[in-house]
């Protein structure tokens, strides 16, 4: 679980710390003042080693299906723009990116340790270097499973930018990269699996219904799906069981209803329902680790905004994930207030506002007690 988290020279943050983060956090502000760039942040950090994330946060941010980047520049300099640019701060390339945190590990809280880890990215350009091969084996599974970023086999052409990781825990430190070959294709040096047990879920690109089938699908292949009907039933009371179905060349999830003989395809039974259970399989997929929900409030009925927390909260219990969570709605402020008072949680919870102060954004804290009283004194939090 992140406990602090302090970044410098990522995105809008010239340097931005956040400590006391709980097992619930919801972050609150205006428009452009860093919430998405804090998840994103915590996405990263939550990969350990893994360049390939930062390809996949700048895809999601374009809407992009894939991480595309393919150029034909016969040279460049240190002066020229890198494709990573944009997740540097004032899109400055030459001054590296660091993130800090401090997490407890382990699965218990008797056996959980707290550890810092760190993290740099930096980029570096075209130097007399060739990426070392990889085999076609390797070549395969990093395609299936990169984003679009391929491996190569065989000998690989100089690189013109590189992306690096470097990840220091204690003594040990690890560096990977993420490389834009000459011919204009991004490559990983080497084939670096997903570890990270995060999700990040954002408006921009929520999960596919193929990413859901496969989420439920193991759900169900170790029976825990109840809990997910049960919560499901709370928005839709006819609700009698789930099931994934092939429709065509891919999977789909329908419903049961009471009364009703066919099955209803899930999207036929409106985005707040596919978006709410996307957010609570995201919990579940996040197991140990920590789910990542950008505008929490979308698509969800304001009267149901508290049940919403309820759910998610019982989704975390179930996967102890953390959950961070941002809002631009001030019912889903209260709805918070409401439930975690209501499960008598209010000490896992925490509520944070980033204002901007000039070129920096600075954190506002507000433990229960402070939250409590700028609820009840009708004081602005957003």
């Amino acid at each position: 679980m992140f406990e602090e988290v302090t970044i410098r020279k990522f995105r809008c943050f010239k340097e931005l710390n956040v400590e006391g983060l709980k097992k619930f956090n919801l972050f609150v502000g205006q428009n452009n003042v860093g919430k998405t760039t804090f998840l994103e942040a915590v996405f990263l950090a939550a990969g350990y080693c893994n360049p390939r994330l930062a390809a996949s946060i700048e895809a999601i941010r374009r809407r992009a299906a894939r991480f595309e980047m393919r150029v034909n520049i016969p040279a460049v300099t240190h002066y020229a723009e890198s494709p990573w640019d944009g997740l540097f701060y004032d899109f400055d390339a030459s001054s590296p990116i660091s993130i800090d945190t401090i997490q407890s590990l382990g699965n218990s809280s008797s056996k959980k340790s707290r550890h810092r880890i760190s993290f740099e990215l930096a980029v570096e350009f075209g130097q007399d270097y060739s990426i070392p091969a990889i085999t076609t084996q390797e070549k395969s599974e990093l395609d299936s499973s990169s984003n679009g970023i391929s491996g190569v086999d065989g000998p690989s052409p100089s690189f013109l930018t590189r992306l690096s990781m470097t990840t220091t825990e204690g003594k040990k430190q690890t560096v990977n990269r993420l490389s834009l070959l000459s011919d204009g294709t991004p490559t990983l040096e080497k084939n670096i699996p997903i570890t990270t047990q995060s999700v990040l879920f954002t408006p921009n690109q929520p999960s596919s219904m193929e990413d859901n089938s496969k989420r439920y699908s193991k759900l169900q292949e170790v029976g825990k799906e109840r809990a997910v009907i049960e919560g499901l039933r709370a928005f839709e009371p006819r609700l009698e069981y789930l099931t994934v179905l092939w429709k065509g060349q891919a999977p789909e999830i329908s419903c049961k209803l009471r009364g009703i003989e066919k099955m209803i395809p899930l999207p036929l039974m409106g985005d707040g329902m596919t978006r709410l259970l996307s957010m609570m399989l995201v919990v579940i997929e996040s197991s140990e680790g920590v789910a990542l929900l950008d505008e929490l409030e979308n698509g969800i009925h304001y009267s149901k905004r508290e049940q919403t927390w309820e759910l998610l909260a019982e989704m975390s219990k179930f996967s102890n994930a953390q959950i961070i969570a941002t809002t631009h709605s001030m019912e889903c402020v209260v709805a918070a207030y409401e439930a975690f008072k209501k499960m008598g949680r209010t000490s896992e919870f925490a509520l944070y506002r980033f204002e901007r102060v000039g070129d920096d954004v600075k954190p506002i804290a507000y433990n229960w007690d402070t939250f409590k009283r700028a609820l009840e004194s009708g004081l602005e939090v957003r």
